[in-house]
């Protein structure tokens, strides 16, 4: 079974709180950092699916953080969330190399679509039929 295991990026614990409630009834993993440097040494001490980040934190932003991830080549998919809306932070982030840009309050089921589509979605549909076929084989 592939791990799709998700790190969520936000200074306000209550966004990270509800991104993890969401991802995880969809079963993936999340784990969460409060800024931008803990995100960076949590994808350096593990792998990720998918990182999703906030454009302002403590310490160092979203964007930036993005930026250091691509200086040092580590190409994992990142999506970056703000409340500013204005295109020059969205130009910004894309620029910067996001995979997916998203202004808050995030809509969720538009968000999770989104991640199904970049590294998908384990479903209980595929695990019964994972069960089947492994009851199958040792019978």
């Amino acid at each position: 079974m592939v791990r799709r295991d998700i790190l969520v990026a936000d200074d306000e614990e209550a966004n990270r709180t509800v991104m993890q409630e969401l991802f995880e009834r969809h079963g993936y993993r999340v784990v969460q950092a409060s800024n931008g440097i803990e995100a960076i040494e949590l994808i350096f001490s593990r792998p990720f699916s998918l990182g999703i980040f906030d454009v302002k934190m403590p310490k160092l932003g979203g964007i930036d953080a993005l930026r250091r991830l691509r200086q040092e080549r580590i190409e994992m998919p990142v999506l970056i969330t703000t409340s500013i809306r204005t295109e020059e932070i969205k130009n910004e982030a894309m620029e910067s190399g996001a995979a997916g840009f998203f202004y808050k309050p995030i809509e969720l089921d538009p968000l999770r679509i989104f991640v199904k589509s970049l590294i998908g979605e384990e479903t209980s549909l595929t695990l019964s039929f994972t069960r089947a076929i492994t009851i199958k084989i040792e019978s």
